[in-house]
């Protein structure tokens, strides 16, 4: 009975703690004008996943991929969007469209990065990520 308990306490605790991520972010921007519908812009943050696998050569050339600690929230954050009134439902109840996929951008320059393009897959220690999450801006404002 005690350790169902420990493992109970143990699975609602467990969202506080960091768990590495890999984090993409665009570095090659808006490609061709066939893309305009989903594309990205240089340094959004496209998608973060468990760190649990090798990325192929396709993505390395595409993205910076920062192998990094994040807890729940600042994955959430990071992959906020931007949304907007889009009207009202059949109950009166607001409804919200999304704008910009992505809310978030990492700004290159605040971390003084110049070839972004040579740069492929970075490991960030838990010492190194204020500096990196403080280069993350928000693109609404």
């Amino acid at each position: 009975m005690m350790i169902k308990k420990l493992i109970i306490l143990l699975l609602f605790t467990f969202n506080c703690f960091a768990v590495q991520y890999s984090v993409f972010i665009d570095k090659i921007g808006f490609v061709s004008p066939g893309e305009e519908a989903g594309h990205t812009e240089l340094g959004d943050v496209v998608v973060i996943l468990p760190n649990t696998s090798k990325p192929t050569r396709a993505e390395l050339d595409r993205y910076l991929i920062l192998i990094i600690n994040l807890t729940d929230e600042e994955k959430k954050q990071l992959l906020e969007k931007i949304e907007g009134p889009a009207g009202y439902d059949f109950f009166g109840k607001p409804l919200y469209r999304t704008i910009k996929a992505r809310k978030n951008k990492f700004d290159f320059e605040n971390i003084a990065i110049k070839n972004i393009k040579d740069l492929n897959e970075v490991v960030i220690t838990d010492v190194q990520k204020t500096i990196i999450l403080d280069a993350i801006v928000d693109k609404s404002n």
